[in-house]
């Protein structure tokens, strides 16, 4: 084995096995979703983010040490039978007898050398071809982070000019508890023409300028609401992480699983409004209204308060007040299995050596 192919087959490595990483992950998310009947939108968004994460996390958790090919041995090369599939639910280190509660999915050898599907693709092509597609696949996430860098700096900038071109909201809220959470979070909320819909970030919550005057105080309120659920969970950090890894792993097909991310993120927030005794009827009156305005005005910039895919589904939630309907008890044992479920996740090796 040419020690000077090992780079070019570890991104080959990374290229196969995040894809399968990835949908092996996903696919188990969503088993843990329908099996036990989540229903709450935050920690359904907090879950759909683990695949994300894995294949961040996946990168340290190589073992060169053990891998086939640092040890010379080629496995397409290996004697007939002596390739297996393992499938192992916890993880032994015998010296200790201690078992981690993990999952691994791994190809290995007999002698206890490990090889991933990763291998067996950059083993089955030229070393040219191998070098020319790690090269350009390398070469395009360099462009797209780049692209992604000056986006990001591109958004901060036009956020920036929003806070500098904007009026601060004089009016005293009504809602006691909101009125008191806004303070303890040190909120500002201004009124902006650059805005189409409602926005969070930082530590502000921009209202368009042309739509106050058409929401009630009630309405209002439970706008404000919405937004402050995004500022207390952090979800534009999110976010730009969860686009941030799709930058860095753009051959994996994760564009639809953030946007169920995000769309989860909207319904959690929208959830909130039960907390302050705010009828869900006012806040998807605010959603219609505001999309109506954000019609009636050429494009700016924009946040999901009222994405297509979502508007309906949670018009339709709130109008039936299915958002009310809490079991303590339910949403404890979700958070217990949410941490369980990270740790055992982000932990497990699939398909990697």
């Amino acid at each position: 084995m040419n020690e000077s192919l090992l780079p070019s087959i570890f991104a080959c490595n990374v290229v196969v096995n995040s894809l399968l990483s990835f949908l092996t992950t996903a696919l188990l998310i969503q088993l843990i979703l329908v099996l036990f009947r989540i229903k709450q939108p935050r920690f359904k968004s907090l879950l759909l983010c683990l695949p994300l994460l894995k294949l961040v996390t996946d990168l340290f958790s190589y073992d060169f040490e053990n891998w086939a090919l640092t040890n010379a041995i080629n496995p397409l090369l290996a004697e007939e039978g002596s390739r297996n599939l393992s499938l192992m639910t916890c993880y032994p280190i015998p010296a200790e007898n201690i078992y981690f509660p993990l999952t691994q999915i791994v190809f290995s050898i007999n002698y206890g050398e490990r090889f991933s599907p990763g291998d067996l693709v950059a083993l089955s092509i030229s070393p040219l071809t191998l070098i020319s597609l790690t090269t350009l696949i390398l070469g395009i996430s360099l462009t797209k982070a780049w692209k992604l860098f000056q986006r990001i700096k591109n958004s901060r900038q036009r956020l920036a000019k929003i806070v500098k071109n904007s009026k601060p909201y004089l009016e005293r809220i009504g809602n006691q508890r909101l009125a008191k959470r806004v303070q303890q979070k040190r909120c500002q909320i201004i009124l902006s023409s650059q805005v189409d819909t409602p926005l969070a970030f930082q530590r502000y919550i921009c209202i368009p300028d042309n739509l106050i005057a058409k929401l009630t105080q009630e309405e209002f309120e439970a706008v404000l609401i919405h937004e402050m659920g995004h500022l207390c969970w952090f979800d534009a950090l999110i976010r730009v992480i969860c686009q941030f890894i799709h930058t860095l792993f753009w051959w994996v097909p994760m564009n639809w699983w953030i946007k169920r991310i995000e769309n989860f993120q909207e319904k959690a927030c929208d959830a909130a409004i039960t907390r302050y005794k705010v009828e869900g009827a006012d806040l998807a009156s605010a959603i219609v209204k505001s999309a109506q305005s954000a019609k009636m005005r050429p494009p700016l910039l924009s946040s999901c308060f009222v994405q297509k895919e979502s508007v309906i589904n949670r018009l339709n939630l709130l109008l039936d007040d299915s958002i009310t309907k809490k079991n303590s008890r339910v949403i404890w044992f979700q958070i217990v299995l949410a941490t369980s479920l990270a740790f055992i996740v982000t932990t497990s090796k699939f398909w990697i050596f």
